[in-house]
C-alpha cells in the first residue's frame, strides 16, 4: 500500500506553561507542528514518535488544536494522531495534566469537585499561553473571530474538552 502523501513533516518540542495558580505545578506540553525538517524515529517510553525534534516550524499553521489525555495519561499517548495533524498543517498542544498523569495521580485524591474543575483550567491555561507566545501567536491562522482553536480529548480528556466549550 502506498504511503499517504502529506504537505509537511511533524516537528516536536516540549514547553512548560505556568500552573493555574502561583503555587500550582507547571504544565508540561508537547508541541507537534508542521515543519520541512526531516523526521527520525524517537522512542519515548512505550511510544515511538516519527518527528523532527526542534525542527523549524512553518510560517503559518491552520489552527491550534489542544489534545487532552484521559485518566493517568501522557502527552505522548495520542502521538500518532498529533503527528498526523501536524503533517496536515496544524499546531497540536498535547498537555500532561498535572496531578492526573502516569506519574502523578494526586489530583484525583483531592475529590471530584477539584478534579473536574482543575483539568479544564489547565487546558485553558495552555491555550492562553500558546496564543500569547511570540514564537507561535502569529503563526496560528485567524479569522474575523480571532485565532482558530480546536480541542479534542479521550475519556477524562473528552470531559475536559466539553467543559472548555
Amino acid at each position: 500500500v502506498a504511503g499517504h502523501a502529506h504537505a509537511y513533516e511533524a516537528g516536536w518540542m516540549q514547553m512548560q506553561v505556568a500552573g493555574t495558580t502561583p503555587d500550582a505545578p507547571t504544565i508540561t506540553v508537547a508541541l507537534y507542528y508542521p515543519t520541512m525538517a526531516a523526521p527520525r524515529t524517537i522512542p519515548m517510553g512505550p511510544f515511538k514518535l516519527d518527528v523532527a525534534i526542534g525542527g523549524k516550524p512553518v510560517d503559518k499553521v491552520k489552527a491550534l488544536i489542544l489534545l487532552s489525555h484521559g485518566i493517568s495519561g501522557t502527552e505522548t499517548g495520542h502521538s500518532v494522531l498529533a503527528q498526523a495533524l501536524a503533517r496536515d498543517g496544524y499546531l497540536v498542544a498535547a498537555l500532561r495534566h498535572p496531578g492526573d498523569n502516569w506519574q502523578d495521580r494526586s489530583l484525583m485524591e483531592k475529590g471530584p469537585e477539584r478534579y473536574f474543575d482543575e483539568r479544564p483550567r489547565q487546558a485553558s491555561r495552555v491555550i492562553d499561553a500558546i496564543l500569547a507566545d511570540p514564537a507561535w501567536k502569529d503563526r496560528i491562522t485567524a479569522d474575523s473571530q480571532g485565532p482558530r482553536v480546536g480541542a479534542l480529548g479521550h475519556s477524562a480528556g473528552g470531559y475536559t474538552v466539553l467543559a472548555l466549550a
